[in-house]
Formats: structure tokens, C-alpha cells, sequence
């Protein structure tokens, strides 16, 4: 298989990184999602998140017996940075892409601001 770039759902590059998405507050403490329920966290349609699994090869949720995507919580966290790379900080795709080749680590931290705003809601919703 000398010409398939792409790596198998359980063999990903980014995904073998120790980077620890429960820290992200934006992510909701449970194992395993659906594409609805993480449209919802990213903020973008469920057709987006479709397109970003073929644009890049991180991205890949695992398929259930009814072929189901299940998010866990590492394809929650990476749909998040790939809408901050394109929303907030104005990347093409490509530029997209480039960034998590460039420095994937580096590309994969939360945002300062998204910790700000979620404590920020956080303190408001108790308040109230």
C-alpha cells in the first residue's frame, strides 16, 4: 500500500498525541458522541463536519454497526480547532491543514479566549 496516505481511523498521527481534551471546557465530560450533538458544540452544521472528515485526515470518527459516526472526545477537541483555524483566526482549508502539519501540537491547545468565555457563561449561569 505504497500510494495510500491516509491513515486508518485507529492508526492517526494526531491522534496518538498525548493532548488531554478534557481540559477543553468547551467539551462536555462524556466518552462518545454523535455528529448532532458535536455540530451543536462546534457550532457549525453536521454537513460541515462531513466535509472536514474528506478535507483533513485527523478528523475521522469511528463508524458504529449502523454506520453511525461516533465522536469521542479527541475528534470533539479537533472539529473545535479546525472551526477556531477557520472561524476565528481567518485560514483557508488549506491554511488549515498547513497549520496542523506545521506544528500539530502546538495547533491542538485551547484557545485562552474559549476558556475565558465558557468561565465567564459558567459564572453567569450561577448566578442566575
Amino acid at each position: 500500500m505504497a500510494g495510500s496516505t491516509k491513515p486508518s481511523a485507529g492508526n492517526q498521527s494526531a491522534k496518538t498525541m498525548d493532548v488531554d481534551y478534557s481540559q477543553d471546557p468547551r467539551i462536555p465530560d462524556k466518552q462518545y458522541f454523535r455528529i448532532g450533538e458535536v455540530a451543536e458544540i462546534v457550532g457549525v452544521e453536521s454537513y460541515a463536519l462531513r466535509f472536514w472528515e474528506g478535507e483533513f485526515e485527523w478528523l475521522a470518527p469511528s463508524k458504529s454497526k449502523t454506520n453511525q459516526r461516533t465522536f469521542c472526545q479527541q475528534d470533539v477537541g479537533l472539529a473545535l480547532r479546525i472551526r477556531d483555524l477557520l472561524y476565528e483566526e481567518g485560514f483557508t482549508i488549506d491554511g488549515a491543514r498547513r497549520q496542523f502539519e506545521k506544528s500539530k501540537k502546538a495547533c491542538m491547545q485551547v484557545p485562552e479566549r474559549a476558556t475565558v468565555v465558557l468561565e465567564c457563561s459558567s459564572s453567569i449561569e450561577r448566578t442566575s
